[in-house]
């Protein structure tokens, strides 16, 4: 299934939270989780994923649409 990352609609984007989500996103163009695609840093295994939370006293990764 093609796939594209929202990294820019990420809560903070700085946030180093996201570093090893922003480092397997790169290059991952279809979902799955059965290992690295060819644009993808070695380590990864599949399409990336990031907790969030409905904690607002835990940023981040506290976001707004859970509940």
């Amino acid at each position: 299934m093609p796939i594209e990352h929202g990294l820019s609609r990420l809560p903070n984007p700085g946030d180093p939270h996201y570093n090893d989500y922003k480092a397997w996103a790169a290059g991952d163009t279809t979902l799955d989780w059965h290992g690295k695609e060819s644009g993808q840093i070695p380590t990864a295994e599949g399409s990336p994923a990031f907790w969030t939370t409905n904690d607002q006293s835990s940023t981040p990764p506290y976001n707004q649409l859970n509940q």
